[in-house]
């Protein structure tokens, strides 16, 4: 993705997620939303390892879903293997 792209994903994918700064009480604690800015530091460290945008949105909405589930998601382990490939 190039720098607008990322930045365009991530106000979408902070927005579906209730916006930055945003706080869901859950079972094992307090999740905060990241914000834009945030959401495009943590994309550009994995902007190499082949995820699609289109699994990035997938597991956003999936998330948005059930925040306090988070990434664990079946729709998010595409992410998670590539946040493992990079060591991001």
């Amino acid at each position: 993705m190039s720098a607008e792209e990322r930045e365009a994903y991530c106000a979408w994918a902070v927005d579906e997620m209730g916006g930055g700064g945003a706080t869901i009480t859950c079972p094992e604690g307090t999740v905060t939303v990241p914000t834009v800015d945030e959401c495009i530091e943590e994309t550009e460290a994995y902007a190499d390892c082949g995820i699609t945008v289109s699994q990035l949105e997938t597991c956003i909405l999936a998330v948005s879903e059930d925040v306090c589930q988070g990434l664990e998601q079946q729709q998010c382990f595409p992410l998670l293997d590539c946040v493992d490939d990079t060591g991001a």
